[in-house]
């Protein structure tokens, strides 16, 4: 693993921090454009960048910032935040829109709808840009950035949000499959932290006052409609389906308000949310929080693998944990995910276990199920080459095999890794970690 060096003295919060941003360094690679900040490290499952991994980093990065008291730390991650903010403005296509995933030249490589990224995009902008404002570094670029959120609000606005609902519209986006198509909590709430970020910036102290004013106008309306139609029975909902059903079953992305930082409102709402997610989510075997529950029989559902935690996810509920006060539950998922690293300390995207693995290649992966549900036609963009999809089964079936060899090599292993590293991962283990030292005082 290629690290910088950490600097003396630095207090056990701090180093782990550290570790975790050695991390993100490593799935970084120089490009014209900037550094290209990648889900894996080249030559692992995920070769590019995706605004959706960039903007979950970003947004760890610019709490780190705001919020560390380690000088060391905060330079760091604020040279990180503004290499993602370049690679990111210099992807966005002229008319506002960001897509799934670009390779590390910056072509774009998407396949999936996804339109949640253009809110996610708008958000990696906007916390660099508040960080450079409260460190007093603002950039001569930043009106290329006040240009990139306006053409990404109108574009969005314009093609995903429905007025007469008042939300935006979503096929795919976190979950990569038609399973939260039609309004679904993440995509709005995403879009709702996006506007709300402009607010930030343009009534700070850079003197961007006069900036972002149609986004200002559109979030007092869309705002309400966010916090109110997302909840039943006193839970939040994963999504209203295009049928306009409120979809209950338990989905991480229930923690969206949590996510998005607007547990201030609704607190009791998302409280009970969060604890309904814990018990229906946690993982029997391994612990750890699934994505969602594995109902293989529904076509929408994919298990990647064989179903079992993420760890980024599990490592968004220990912030939860930390910051409503329940110090020791979060220490009792940190404890866990500590447990599941690699010898180089790496942090996974997710794991099974070789029963699950074994019944998903046999049943989802040989038979050409998991084709089917990936390369679900409503799940793609038009016209998508078919070169890509063959780019994207190449590192799938290299995936899966690499997981298959483990296993044949190890066979009484009581768990397998999927995707290690995971750059978000331990993006959110860092914030995990700088939330305990916030709300639980440690050094």
């Amino acid at each position: 693993m290629v690290t910088e060096a950490k600097p003396e003295g630095m207090s056990e919060t701090d180093a782990a921090i550290w570790r975790d941003l050695d991390v993100i360094e490593l799935c970084a690679i120089e490009t014209a454009k900037g550094k290209a900040v990648c889900a894996t490290p080249r030559g692992s499952r995920y070769p590019y960048v995706y605004p959706r991994d960039n903007a979950q980093c970003a947004r760890a990065l610019g709490k780190l910032v705001t919020y560390s008291k380690s000088r060391e730390i905060i330079d760091r991650a604020f040279t990180l935040l503004e290499e993602i903010a370049r690679y990111l403005l210099a992807v966005q296509r002229q008319d506002g829109y960001w897509g799934q995933r670009y390779d590390v030249e910056g072509n774009d490589r998407a396949i999936y709808r996804q339109e949640d990224n253009i809110a996610l995009g708008m958000s990696a902008l906007l916390d660099y840009l508040y960080a450079a404002e409260w460190l007093e570094r603002i950039p001569e670029w930043a009106p290329q950035i006040r240009h990139a959120v306006e053409a990404a609000a109108a574009y969005a606005i314009e093609h995903h949000y429905r007025s007469e609902i008042n939300l935006f519209y979503g096929t795919t986006s976190i979950h990569e499959s038609r399973m939260v198509q039609g309004y679904d909590i993440w995509t709005n709430f995403a879009y709702l932290r996006a506007f709300t970020r402009a607010f930030h910036v343009s009534s700070g102290w850079g003197g961007f006052n006069d900036w972002f004013p149609t986004i200002k106008q559109f979030c007092r309306q869309f705002e309400d409609a966010v916090f109110r139609i997302f909840i039943h029975d006193d839970k939040y909902v994963r999504r209203i389906d295009p049928q306009g059903m409120y979809d209950e079953r338990p989905d991480f992305i229930m923690l969206s308000p949590f996510y998005f930082g607007f547990l201030n409102r609704n607190a009791e709402v998302q409280k009970a949310t969060a604890g309904a997610i814990a018990e229906e989510l946690w993982d029997p075997e391994l612990g750890g929080l699934q994505r969602y529950l594995p109902y293989t029989e529904d076509f929408t559902c994919h298990t990647h693998s064989g179903a079992g935690p993420w760890l980024d996810y599990t490592a968004v509920l220990a912030q939860y944990k930390y910051v409503v006060g329940l110090g020791s539950e979060g220490d009792a998922i940190m404890d866990l995910i500590e447990s599941y690293r690699t010898e180089e300390g790496y942090i996974s995207e997710h794991l099974t276990t070789p029963r699950r693995f074994r019944h998903f290649y046999a049943t989802q992966w040989n038979t050409g199920l998991d084709f089917q549900k990936e390369f679900d036609k409503e799940c793609l963009l038009p016209n998508v080459s078919f070169d890509l999809i063959v780019e994207e089964l190449t590192h799938m079936r290299d995936a899966y095999s690499r997981v298959k060899q483990s296993l044949e090599r190890n066979p009484d292993v009581r768990y397998l890794r999927f995707a290690t590293p995971l750059m978000r991962a331990h993006a959110e283990h860092a914030l995990a970690v700088l939330a305990r030292q916030q709300f639980s005082g440690r050094p």
